[in-house]
Protein backbone atom coordinates (compact mmCIF):
# COMPACT_ATOMS: atom_id res chain seq x y z
CA UNK A 1 0.00 0.00 0.00
CA UNK A 2 1.11 2.98 -1.03
CA UNK A 3 2.30 5.38 2.01
CA UNK A 4 2.18 9.00 0.08
CA UNK A 5 -1.71 8.72 0.03
CA UNK A 6 -2.41 9.96 3.44
CA UNK A 7 -6.07 10.80 2.49
CA UNK A 8 -9.45 11.68 4.46
CA UNK A 9 -13.10 11.42 2.39
CA UNK A 10 -15.22 13.66 4.88
CA UNK A 11 -17.62 15.98 2.29
CA UNK A 12 -16.73 19.41 3.18
CA UNK A 13 -19.31 21.65 2.90
CA UNK A 14 -19.52 25.73 3.54
CA UNK A 15 -21.54 29.01 3.14
CA UNK A 16 -18.33 30.37 1.12
CA UNK A 17 -18.79 27.77 -1.42
CA UNK A 18 -21.39 30.37 -2.82
CA UNK A 19 -18.40 32.03 -4.39
CA UNK A 20 -17.95 28.55 -6.33
CA UNK A 21 -19.07 29.22 -9.76
CA UNK A 22 -17.85 33.50 -9.71
CA UNK A 23 -14.72 32.79 -8.65
CA UNK A 24 -14.14 29.74 -11.33
CA UNK A 25 -15.21 32.23 -14.27
CA UNK A 26 -13.64 35.36 -13.09
CA UNK A 27 -10.09 34.28 -12.90
CA UNK A 28 -9.69 31.34 -15.10
CA UNK A 29 -8.11 33.20 -17.49
CA UNK A 30 -6.42 35.86 -15.98
CA UNK A 31 -1.89 35.75 -15.71
CA UNK A 32 -0.61 35.14 -12.27
CA UNK A 33 0.76 38.24 -11.63
CA UNK A 34 -2.55 40.57 -12.14
CA UNK A 35 -4.20 38.48 -9.63
CA UNK A 36 -1.98 38.62 -7.31
CA UNK A 37 -1.72 42.67 -7.79
CA UNK A 38 -5.76 42.66 -7.80
CA UNK A 39 -5.17 41.25 -4.42
CA UNK A 40 -3.00 43.41 -2.43
CA UNK A 41 -4.68 46.43 -4.48
CA UNK A 42 -7.90 45.50 -2.97
CA UNK A 43 -6.68 44.73 0.58
CA UNK A 44 -5.17 48.20 0.58
CA UNK A 45 -8.20 49.75 -1.04
CA UNK A 46 -9.80 47.98 2.18
CA UNK A 47 -7.71 49.03 4.95
CA UNK A 48 -8.07 53.08 3.18
CA UNK A 49 -11.75 52.97 2.72
CA UNK A 50 -13.65 50.42 4.67
CA UNK A 51 -15.82 52.40 7.29
CA UNK A 52 -16.55 49.31 9.77
CA UNK A 53 -13.94 47.02 12.16
CA UNK A 54 -12.45 44.07 10.29
CA UNK A 55 -9.37 41.98 10.54
CA UNK A 56 -6.98 41.41 7.75
CA UNK A 57 -6.16 37.72 9.15
CA UNK A 58 -10.25 37.23 8.39
CA UNK A 59 -10.31 38.59 5.14
CA UNK A 60 -6.99 36.75 3.84
CA UNK A 61 -8.25 33.26 5.58
CA UNK A 62 -11.56 33.66 3.48
CA UNK A 63 -9.57 34.42 0.87
CA UNK A 64 -7.76 30.66 1.01
CA UNK A 65 -11.01 29.47 1.77
CA UNK A 66 -12.49 31.01 -1.17
CA UNK A 67 -9.73 30.11 -3.59
CA UNK A 68 -9.33 26.48 -2.62
CA UNK A 69 -13.47 26.34 -3.21
CA UNK A 70 -13.22 27.84 -6.75
CA UNK A 71 -11.20 24.18 -7.45
CA UNK A 72 -13.86 21.93 -5.74
CA UNK A 73 -16.07 21.40 -3.26
CA UNK A 74 -13.99 19.42 -1.35
CA UNK A 75 -10.89 21.48 -1.40
CA UNK A 76 -10.66 23.20 2.04
CA UNK A 77 -9.18 25.31 4.06
CA UNK A 78 -9.26 24.29 8.28
CA UNK A 79 -8.30 26.14 10.99
CA UNK A 80 -6.21 25.35 13.84
CA UNK A 81 -9.71 23.85 15.29
CA UNK A 82 -11.08 22.40 12.55
CA UNK A 83 -7.26 20.99 12.09
CA UNK A 84 -7.30 19.60 15.21
CA UNK A 85 -10.74 18.07 15.24
CA UNK A 86 -9.68 15.88 12.25
CA UNK A 87 -6.66 14.50 13.22
CA UNK A 88 -8.59 13.71 16.41
CA UNK A 89 -10.76 11.88 14.28
CA UNK A 90 -7.97 10.33 12.47
CA UNK A 91 -6.19 9.21 15.45
CA UNK A 92 -9.18 7.86 16.73
CA UNK A 93 -9.14 9.57 19.94
CA UNK A 94 -9.30 13.10 22.17
CA UNK A 95 -8.70 14.03 25.34
CA UNK A 96 -11.45 15.47 27.52
CA UNK A 97 -13.86 14.53 29.80
CA UNK A 98 -15.98 11.70 27.70
CA UNK A 99 -19.35 12.95 27.49
CA UNK A 100 -21.99 13.45 24.24
CA UNK A 101 -23.18 16.99 24.85
CA UNK A 102 -26.05 19.02 22.89
CA UNK A 103 -27.37 22.72 23.14
CA UNK A 104 -31.18 21.88 23.86
CA UNK A 105 -33.63 24.94 24.23
CA UNK A 106 -30.09 26.67 24.58
CA UNK A 107 -28.72 25.04 27.46
CA UNK A 108 -26.06 22.58 27.61
CA UNK A 109 -27.77 18.68 28.20
CA UNK A 110 -25.64 15.64 28.73
CA UNK A 111 -26.98 13.34 26.39
CA UNK A 112 -25.19 10.62 27.49
CA UNK A 113 -21.77 9.76 29.50
CA UNK A 114 -19.75 7.37 27.28
CA UNK A 115 -18.76 4.10 30.20
CA UNK A 116 -15.21 4.04 31.63
CA UNK A 117 -14.76 8.02 31.11
CA UNK A 118 -14.27 10.55 33.56
CA UNK A 119 -18.04 11.44 33.04
CA UNK A 120 -18.90 8.47 33.93
CA UNK A 121 -16.64 7.77 36.70
CA UNK A 122 -18.10 11.12 38.53
CA UNK A 123 -21.77 10.27 38.49
CA UNK A 124 -22.87 12.85 35.35
CA UNK A 125 -26.44 11.33 33.81
CA UNK A 126 -28.03 11.74 30.76
CA UNK A 127 -30.26 15.17 31.59
CA UNK A 128 -27.83 16.60 33.41
CA UNK A 129 -27.59 20.43 32.64
CA UNK A 130 -24.25 21.94 32.84
CA UNK A 131 -24.75 25.48 33.74
CA UNK A 132 -21.15 26.77 33.88
CA UNK A 133 -17.67 25.49 32.77
CA UNK A 134 -14.51 26.75 35.23
CA UNK A 135 -16.91 28.82 36.60
CA UNK A 136 -18.40 30.60 33.10
CA UNK A 137 -22.03 30.32 32.25
CA UNK A 138 -22.47 27.95 29.47
CA UNK A 139 -25.64 29.97 28.39
CA UNK A 140 -25.71 31.14 25.25
CA UNK A 141 -22.20 29.63 23.84
CA UNK A 142 -21.90 28.28 20.94
CA UNK A 143 -21.51 24.63 20.73
CA UNK A 144 -18.41 24.30 19.21
CA UNK A 145 -16.53 26.65 21.89
CA UNK A 146 -18.29 24.55 24.78
CA UNK A 147 -16.84 21.48 23.57
CA UNK A 148 -13.36 22.75 23.07
CA UNK A 149 -13.79 24.19 27.03
CA UNK A 150 -14.26 20.47 28.30
CA UNK A 151 -11.46 19.37 26.47
CA UNK A 152 -7.93 19.96 27.07
CA UNK A 153 -4.21 18.47 27.56
CA UNK A 154 -4.39 15.12 29.98
CA UNK A 155 -4.67 15.33 33.56
CA UNK A 156 -5.54 18.67 33.97
CA UNK A 157 -9.17 19.54 35.61
CA UNK A 158 -12.28 21.14 34.59
CA UNK A 159 -14.88 22.10 36.62
CA UNK A 160 -18.62 21.81 36.23
CA UNK A 161 -21.63 23.24 37.53
CA UNK A 162 -23.90 20.80 37.23
CA UNK A 163 -28.66 21.02 37.73
CA UNK A 164 -30.20 17.79 37.92
CA UNK A 165 -33.76 17.32 37.59
CA UNK A 166 -35.04 16.69 41.03
CA UNK A 167 -32.28 18.01 43.19
CA UNK A 168 -32.94 21.31 44.84
CA UNK A 169 -29.61 23.00 44.06
CA UNK A 170 -27.21 23.13 41.64
CA UNK A 171 -23.56 20.75 42.49
CA UNK A 172 -19.68 21.28 41.45
CA UNK A 173 -17.87 18.42 40.13
CA UNK A 174 -14.20 18.49 39.10
CA UNK A 175 -13.49 15.85 36.47
CA UNK A 176 -9.65 15.26 35.36
CA UNK A 177 -9.55 14.88 31.33
CA UNK A 178 -7.98 11.80 29.83
CA UNK A 179 -7.83 10.34 26.56
CA UNK A 180 -11.00 9.16 24.84
CA UNK A 181 -11.80 6.80 22.17
CA UNK A 182 -13.60 7.77 19.01
CA UNK A 183 -14.39 4.41 17.89
CA UNK A 184 -15.74 3.62 14.34
CA UNK A 185 -17.47 0.40 15.15
CA UNK A 186 -20.45 2.10 17.19
CA UNK A 187 -22.56 -1.07 17.13
CA UNK A 188 -21.54 -4.66 17.04
CA UNK A 189 -23.90 -7.97 18.03
CA UNK A 190 -24.94 -10.96 16.37
CA UNK A 191 -28.82 -11.45 16.15
CA UNK A 192 -30.70 -14.60 17.49
CA UNK A 193 -30.55 -16.25 14.01
CA UNK A 194 -26.11 -15.91 13.37
CA UNK A 195 -26.33 -12.23 11.58
CA UNK A 196 -23.63 -10.02 12.70
CA UNK A 197 -24.15 -6.26 12.41
CA UNK A 198 -21.42 -3.73 12.39
CA UNK A 199 -22.38 0.12 12.13
CA UNK A 200 -19.46 1.50 10.95
CA UNK A 201 -19.46 5.47 11.37
CA UNK A 202 -16.24 6.76 9.58
CA UNK A 203 -12.79 4.94 8.68
CA UNK A 204 -10.09 5.92 11.07
CA UNK A 205 -6.50 4.76 11.85
CA UNK A 206 -7.81 2.09 13.99
CA UNK A 207 -11.12 0.68 11.90
CA UNK A 208 -9.46 -2.63 10.71
CA UNK A 209 -8.76 -3.82 13.86
CA UNK A 210 -12.14 -2.74 15.50
CA UNK A 211 -13.50 -4.65 12.81
CA UNK A 212 -11.36 -7.71 12.94
CA UNK A 213 -11.61 -7.96 16.76
CA UNK A 214 -15.24 -7.47 16.48
CA UNK A 215 -15.43 -10.55 13.86
CA UNK A 216 -13.37 -12.77 15.86
CA UNK A 217 -15.94 -12.54 18.32
CA UNK A 218 -18.95 -12.96 16.04
CA UNK A 219 -17.24 -16.28 14.99
CA UNK A 220 -17.13 -17.45 18.41
CA UNK A 221 -20.96 -16.82 18.06
CA UNK A 222 -21.68 -19.52 14.94
CA UNK A 223 -21.96 -16.34 12.34
CA UNK A 224 -24.04 -17.00 9.40
CA UNK A 225 -23.93 -13.69 7.91
CA UNK A 226 -22.73 -10.04 7.64
CA UNK A 227 -24.34 -6.72 7.42
CA UNK A 228 -22.63 -3.76 7.59
CA UNK A 229 -23.91 -0.43 7.75
CA UNK A 230 -22.37 2.31 6.10
CA UNK A 231 -25.15 4.70 6.53
CA UNK A 232 -24.28 8.07 7.00
CA UNK A 233 -20.21 7.03 7.36
CA UNK A 234 -19.01 10.06 5.08
CA UNK A 235 -15.21 8.28 4.68
CA UNK A 236 -12.25 8.85 6.07
CA UNK A 237 -8.75 7.18 5.39
CA UNK A 238 -8.56 5.37 2.25
CA UNK A 239 -5.95 3.10 3.36
CA UNK A 240 -8.01 1.60 6.03
CA UNK A 241 -11.17 1.22 3.49
CA UNK A 242 -8.29 -0.56 1.43
CA UNK A 243 -8.09 -3.08 4.34
CA UNK A 244 -11.53 -3.05 5.72
CA UNK A 245 -12.49 -4.22 2.20
CA UNK A 246 -9.82 -6.98 2.24
CA UNK A 247 -11.38 -8.70 4.78
CA UNK A 248 -14.34 -10.19 2.52
CA UNK A 249 -12.34 -10.94 -0.74
CA UNK A 250 -10.04 -13.62 -1.60
CA UNK A 251 -6.51 -12.48 -2.68
CA UNK A 252 -5.72 -10.59 -5.85
CA UNK A 253 -9.10 -9.18 -6.65
CA UNK A 254 -8.80 -5.07 -7.59
CA UNK A 255 -10.55 -3.25 -4.34
CA UNK A 256 -9.83 0.74 -5.88
CA UNK A 257 -7.78 2.18 -8.84
CA UNK A 258 -6.86 5.67 -7.68
CA UNK A 259 -5.51 8.58 -10.38
CA UNK A 260 -3.77 11.67 -10.09
CA UNK A 261 -1.64 13.73 -11.78
CA UNK A 262 1.89 13.04 -13.15
CA UNK A 263 3.93 9.94 -13.09
CA UNK A 264 3.75 8.03 -9.65
CA UNK A 265 -0.05 9.00 -8.90
CA UNK A 266 -1.46 5.95 -10.20
CA UNK A 267 -1.94 3.27 -8.20
CA UNK A 268 -4.23 -0.22 -7.87
CA UNK A 269 -5.17 -1.26 -4.65
CA UNK A 270 -5.98 -4.90 -4.73
CA UNK A 271 -6.79 -7.69 -2.01
CA UNK A 272 -3.63 -9.37 -0.65
CA UNK A 273 -4.18 -11.94 2.49
CA UNK A 274 -6.80 -14.58 3.27
CA UNK A 275 -9.45 -14.27 5.58
CA UNK A 276 -12.14 -16.30 7.39
CA UNK A 277 -15.04 -13.97 6.19
CA UNK A 278 -14.25 -14.65 2.61
CA UNK A 279 -17.78 -16.95 2.22
CA UNK A 280 -19.49 -15.11 4.37
CA UNK A 281 -23.13 -13.81 2.63
CA UNK A 282 -22.61 -10.14 2.78
CA UNK A 283 -25.12 -7.44 2.92
CA UNK A 284 -24.12 -3.60 3.07
CA UNK A 285 -26.18 -0.76 4.68
CA UNK A 286 -26.30 2.68 2.45
CA UNK A 287 -27.95 5.87 2.28
CA UNK A 288 -27.35 9.64 0.90
CA UNK A 289 -24.91 10.20 3.63
CA UNK A 290 -22.75 7.28 2.74
CA UNK A 291 -19.92 8.92 0.90
CA UNK A 292 -16.08 9.27 0.06
CA UNK A 293 -14.13 5.93 1.64
CA UNK A 294 -17.12 3.88 2.26
CA UNK A 295 -18.06 4.68 -0.73
CA UNK A 296 -14.84 2.57 -2.17
CA UNK A 297 -16.02 -0.38 0.27
CA UNK A 298 -19.67 -0.32 -1.21
CA UNK A 299 -18.47 -0.27 -4.94
CA UNK A 300 -15.69 -3.25 -4.64
CA UNK A 301 -18.28 -5.32 -2.66
CA UNK A 302 -20.29 -4.85 -5.16
CA UNK A 303 -18.46 -4.92 -8.39
CA UNK A 304 -17.22 -8.43 -7.37
CA UNK A 305 -20.64 -9.60 -6.74
CA UNK A 306 -18.90 -9.99 -3.44
CA UNK A 307 -22.71 -8.92 -1.47
CA UNK A 308 -26.05 -7.19 -2.26
CA UNK A 309 -25.93 -3.42 -1.71
CA UNK A 310 -29.00 -2.14 0.50
CA UNK A 311 -30.97 1.05 0.95
CA UNK A 312 -30.38 4.59 -0.57
CA UNK A 313 -28.17 5.75 -3.49
CA UNK A 314 -24.86 6.85 -2.16
CA UNK A 315 -23.43 10.58 -1.81
CA UNK A 316 -21.80 10.04 -4.77
CA UNK A 317 -18.28 11.45 -4.11
CA UNK A 318 -15.07 9.90 -6.32
CA UNK A 319 -12.33 12.40 -5.28
CA UNK A 320 -9.76 11.90 -3.10
CA UNK A 321 -7.65 14.67 -0.98
CA UNK A 322 -4.04 14.59 0.69
CA UNK A 323 -3.79 16.84 3.68
CA UNK A 324 -1.09 19.29 3.78
CA UNK A 325 -0.30 21.08 7.21
CA UNK A 326 1.02 24.58 7.09
CA UNK A 327 2.12 26.94 9.36
CA UNK A 328 0.54 28.04 13.11
CA UNK A 329 -1.33 24.19 13.58
CA UNK A 330 -3.62 24.88 9.92
CA UNK A 331 -3.93 22.49 6.60
CA UNK A 332 -5.56 22.26 3.33
CA UNK A 333 -6.86 19.45 1.74
CA UNK A 334 -6.34 19.12 -1.73
CA UNK A 335 -8.23 17.01 -4.19
CA UNK A 336 -5.08 15.10 -5.63
CA UNK A 337 -6.79 12.20 -7.37
CA UNK A 338 -9.84 10.37 -8.29
CA UNK A 339 -11.03 7.06 -7.59
CA UNK A 340 -12.29 4.45 -9.63
CA UNK A 341 -14.41 0.81 -8.50
CA UNK A 342 -12.91 -2.40 -9.99
CA UNK A 343 -15.25 -2.31 -12.89
CA UNK A 344 -13.57 1.09 -13.51
CA UNK A 345 -16.90 3.28 -12.95
CA UNK A 346 -16.18 6.66 -11.38
CA UNK A 347 -19.03 7.54 -9.17
CA UNK A 348 -18.34 11.24 -8.63
CA UNK A 349 -21.56 13.19 -8.99
CA UNK A 350 -21.40 16.33 -11.42
CA UNK A 351 -20.96 19.41 -8.74
CA UNK A 352 -21.64 22.34 -11.27
CA UNK A 353 -24.11 23.65 -9.53
CA UNK A 354 -23.04 23.77 -5.90
CA UNK A 355 -26.37 23.74 -4.51
CA UNK A 356 -27.62 20.81 -6.34
CA UNK A 357 -23.99 18.79 -4.91
CA UNK A 358 -24.60 20.11 -1.56
CA UNK A 359 -28.08 19.31 -1.42
CA UNK A 360 -29.03 16.23 -3.39
CA UNK A 361 -32.40 15.46 -1.59
CA UNK A 362 -33.94 18.56 -3.43
CA UNK A 363 -33.35 17.43 -6.13
CA UNK A 364 -34.17 14.23 -6.46
CA UNK A 365 -35.37 11.30 -4.23
CA UNK A 366 -32.14 8.63 -3.77
CA UNK A 367 -34.68 6.15 -4.79
CA UNK A 368 -34.92 8.29 -7.95
CA UNK A 369 -34.08 5.56 -11.25
CA UNK A 370 -30.96 6.18 -12.73
CA UNK A 371 -30.85 8.20 -15.90
CA UNK A 372 -30.34 6.37 -19.36
CA UNK A 373 -27.32 8.61 -19.91
CA UNK A 374 -25.09 7.36 -17.53
CA UNK A 375 -22.33 5.52 -18.24
CA UNK A 376 -23.03 1.68 -17.25
CA UNK A 377 -20.30 -1.25 -16.43
CA UNK A 378 -20.28 -4.67 -15.55
CA UNK A 379 -19.49 -6.72 -12.56
CA UNK A 380 -18.02 -9.86 -12.52
CA UNK A 381 -21.25 -12.09 -13.14
CA UNK A 382 -22.27 -9.80 -15.59
CA UNK A 383 -24.78 -7.61 -14.05
CA UNK A 384 -24.99 -3.41 -14.89
CA UNK A 385 -23.97 -1.26 -12.94
CA UNK A 386 -23.63 2.44 -13.27
CA UNK A 387 -21.05 5.28 -13.03
CA UNK A 388 -21.65 8.74 -11.79
CA UNK A 389 -24.33 9.88 -9.22
CA UNK A 390 -23.19 7.24 -6.75
CA UNK A 391 -23.89 3.97 -6.81
CA UNK A 392 -27.36 2.35 -6.77
CA UNK A 393 -28.53 -0.21 -4.16
CA UNK A 394 -29.06 -3.36 -5.82
CA UNK A 395 -32.10 -3.66 -3.09
CA UNK A 396 -33.71 -0.15 -3.29
CA UNK A 397 -35.66 0.53 0.34
CA UNK A 398 -36.59 3.52 1.53
CA UNK A 399 -34.95 4.40 5.18
CA UNK A 400 -37.26 4.72 7.94
CA UNK A 401 -39.10 8.13 8.47
CA UNK A 402 -40.61 9.30 11.35
CA UNK A 403 -44.31 9.33 11.10
CA UNK A 404 -46.29 12.46 10.21
CA UNK A 405 -47.73 13.66 13.70
CA UNK A 406 -44.21 13.73 14.86
CA UNK A 407 -43.31 15.37 12.10
CA UNK A 408 -45.88 18.51 12.46
CA UNK A 409 -45.11 18.33 16.16
CA UNK A 410 -41.33 19.03 15.16
CA UNK A 411 -42.08 21.87 12.58
CA UNK A 412 -44.13 23.64 15.50
CA UNK A 413 -41.65 22.56 18.20
CA UNK A 414 -38.88 24.23 16.50
CA UNK A 415 -40.85 27.28 15.39
CA UNK A 416 -42.50 28.18 19.27
CA UNK A 417 -40.10 26.76 21.72
CA UNK A 418 -36.44 25.80 20.36
CA UNK A 419 -34.77 27.89 17.45
CA UNK A 420 -31.44 26.49 19.50
CA UNK A 421 -32.04 22.23 18.46
CA UNK A 422 -33.81 19.67 20.24
CA UNK A 423 -36.70 17.75 19.59
CA UNK A 424 -40.00 16.90 21.24
CA UNK A 425 -39.55 13.61 21.84
CA UNK A 426 -36.20 13.74 22.72
CA UNK A 427 -36.68 16.46 25.32
CA UNK A 428 -39.73 14.60 26.50
CA UNK A 429 -37.22 11.56 27.22
CA UNK A 430 -34.38 13.87 29.05
CA UNK A 431 -37.41 14.80 31.32
CA UNK A 432 -39.05 11.97 31.55
CA UNK A 433 -35.61 9.57 31.85
CA UNK A 434 -33.34 10.40 34.84
CA UNK A 435 -34.77 10.41 38.29
CA UNK A 436 -37.85 10.25 40.49
CA UNK A 437 -38.06 10.42 43.96
CA UNK A 438 -37.49 7.98 46.50
CA UNK A 439 -38.40 8.52 49.62
CA UNK A 440 -38.34 11.24 52.54
CA UNK A 441 -34.62 12.31 52.23
CA UNK A 442 -35.06 13.73 48.87
CA UNK A 443 -32.72 10.81 47.39
CA UNK A 444 -33.24 10.09 44.22
CA UNK A 445 -32.79 7.04 42.10
CA UNK A 446 -32.67 6.39 38.47
CA UNK A 447 -35.22 5.51 36.44
CA UNK A 448 -32.89 2.92 34.80
CA UNK A 449 -33.45 0.62 38.35
CA UNK A 450 -36.74 1.11 38.30
CA UNK A 451 -37.86 -0.01 34.24
CA UNK A 452 -36.46 -3.27 32.53
CA UNK A 453 -34.85 -3.53 29.42
CA UNK A 454 -38.08 -4.59 27.80
CA UNK A 455 -40.49 -2.20 29.14
CA UNK A 456 -43.11 -1.02 27.08
CA UNK A 457 -44.53 2.82 26.27
CA UNK A 458 -47.94 2.04 27.60
CA UNK A 459 -51.12 4.14 27.53
CA UNK A 460 -50.47 5.96 30.52
CA UNK A 461 -46.82 7.22 29.27
CA UNK A 462 -48.21 8.15 25.77
CA UNK A 463 -50.94 10.47 27.91
CA UNK A 464 -48.27 11.17 29.76
CA UNK A 465 -46.49 12.56 26.20
CA UNK A 466 -49.91 14.55 25.09
CA UNK A 467 -49.37 16.49 28.38
CA UNK A 468 -45.81 17.36 27.96
CA UNK A 469 -47.01 18.70 24.32
CA UNK A 470 -49.48 20.72 26.22
CA UNK A 471 -47.23 22.04 28.51
CA UNK A 472 -44.98 23.24 26.06
CA UNK A 473 -47.46 24.87 24.06
CA UNK A 474 -47.22 22.69 20.93
CA UNK A 475 -50.73 22.04 19.62
CA UNK A 476 -51.77 18.69 17.83
CA UNK A 477 -54.33 16.64 16.33
CA UNK A 478 -56.09 13.95 17.96
CA UNK A 479 -56.91 12.16 15.03
CA UNK A 480 -53.54 11.72 13.74
CA UNK A 481 -51.95 11.11 17.43
CA UNK A 482 -54.55 7.97 16.98
CA UNK A 483 -53.56 7.07 13.79
CA UNK A 484 -49.62 7.25 14.20
CA UNK A 485 -49.90 5.58 18.08
CA UNK A 486 -47.84 2.70 17.23
CA UNK A 487 -45.27 4.59 15.53
CA UNK A 488 -44.97 7.29 18.29
CA UNK A 489 -44.72 4.55 20.71
CA UNK A 490 -41.75 3.04 18.73
CA UNK A 491 -39.96 6.68 18.50
CA UNK A 492 -40.62 7.33 22.10
CA UNK A 493 -39.55 4.34 22.90
CA UNK A 494 -36.07 4.91 21.27
CA UNK A 495 -35.36 7.87 22.89
CA UNK A 496 -35.77 6.05 26.35
CA UNK A 497 -33.78 3.39 25.96
CA UNK A 498 -31.06 5.90 24.81
CA UNK A 499 -31.04 7.84 27.60
CA UNK A 500 -31.19 5.18 29.88
CA UNK A 501 -28.72 2.57 28.16
CA UNK A 502 -27.16 4.36 25.74
CA UNK A 503 -27.02 5.19 22.29
CA UNK A 504 -25.77 1.78 21.20
CA UNK A 505 -28.91 0.05 22.31
CA UNK A 506 -31.40 2.71 21.56
CA UNK A 507 -29.86 2.29 17.49
CA UNK A 508 -30.43 -1.74 18.39
CA UNK A 509 -33.90 -1.08 19.24
CA UNK A 510 -34.59 0.64 16.28
CA UNK A 511 -32.87 -1.85 14.07
CA UNK A 512 -36.05 -4.15 15.25
CA UNK A 513 -38.78 -1.97 12.72
CA UNK A 514 -36.17 -0.44 10.61
CA UNK A 515 -36.98 -1.47 7.00
CA UNK A 516 -33.74 -1.28 5.22
CA UNK A 517 -32.18 -3.47 7.70
CA UNK A 518 -35.08 -5.45 8.07
CA UNK A 519 -34.86 -6.30 4.54
CA UNK A 520 -31.22 -6.72 4.94
CA UNK A 521 -31.42 -9.87 6.80
CA UNK A 522 -34.40 -11.25 4.05
CA UNK A 523 -32.14 -10.88 1.25
CA UNK A 524 -29.05 -12.52 2.83
CA UNK A 525 -29.83 -16.02 0.88
CA UNK A 526 -29.75 -14.00 -1.92
CA UNK A 527 -26.20 -12.54 -0.92
CA UNK A 528 -25.03 -16.27 -0.09
CA UNK A 529 -26.33 -17.76 -3.73
CA UNK A 530 -24.93 -15.08 -5.89
CA UNK A 531 -21.07 -15.01 -3.83
CA UNK A 532 -21.58 -18.38 -4.14
CA UNK A 533 -21.58 -18.83 -7.93
CA UNK A 534 -18.81 -15.85 -8.34
CA UNK A 535 -16.67 -18.58 -5.93
CA UNK A 536 -17.19 -21.25 -8.30
CA UNK A 537 -16.40 -19.35 -10.98
CA UNK A 538 -13.33 -17.94 -9.47
CA UNK A 539 -12.22 -22.00 -9.03
CA UNK A 540 -12.80 -22.66 -12.76
CA UNK A 541 -10.36 -19.73 -13.38
CA UNK A 542 -7.97 -21.13 -11.36
CA UNK A 543 -7.83 -24.61 -12.47
CA UNK A 544 -7.75 -23.50 -16.02
CA UNK A 545 -5.19 -21.46 -15.40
Amino acid sequence: MKKWLRVFGGVFLGAAALAFGALQASYRQKPTDRVLRDVGEALRTIETYYSGEWSSDTVLKWAIVDMLLSLDPHSNFLDERAYQRMMEEQRGSFYGIGVSINSIQGVLTVLMPIPGTPAAKAGLRAGDVITEINGESTKGQPLDDLIRKLRGPKNTEVRLTVVREGYDAPFSVTLVRDEIPLVSVVNAFVTSDGIGYLRIRNFAERTYEEIQSHLEDFQKAGLKGLVLDLRDNPGGLLEEAVRVTDLFLPPGLTIVTVRGRGAGRVGEYKSEQEDPYETLPLIVLTNRGTASASEIVAGAIQDHDRGLIVGETTWGKGLVQTLYPLSFNTAVAITTARYYTPSGRLIQRSYASFFEYSFPQVQSSPLTPVPSERPQFQTDLGRFVTGGGGIQPDVPVESFKDPAFLQAVEQEFYRRVAPVGGLPYLEFARLFAPVEKADEERRHHSTRQLLSPDFQVDDALLTRFQDFLRQRGIPFDETAFRRDREAIRQVLRRELIERLWGESEGYRYFLTFDPQFKKAQEVIPKARQMWSQRLQSLKKKEVSS
